[in-house]
């Protein structure tokens, strides 16, 4: 990869899918950022609740008819 990347591990909880993730910290390799926090949506509250909401409204939304929401 190259220099100044960031690898972002959503699974560094259960082990992760990088080699190089460490669960629980931010490191580098070869100048490359590895993030394995294991607490990302607590970290980004506001932003992890509107990504739930909108991915739930279009489930929702993508199991009814066009306009026969009700």
């Amino acid at each position: 990869m190259r220099p100044g990347s960031v690898i972002v591990d959503l699974a560094s909880e259960s082990g992760g899918n990088v080699e190089t993730t460490v669960p629980g910290k931010l490191t580098y390799h070869h100048n490359v950022a590895h993030i394995g926090y294991t607490d990302l949506p607590s970290r980004l509250p506001g932003q992890a609740s509107t990504l739930f909401s909108n991915n739930v409204a279009n489930y929702l939304l993508s199991m009814t008819p066009p306009g026969k929401l009700c």
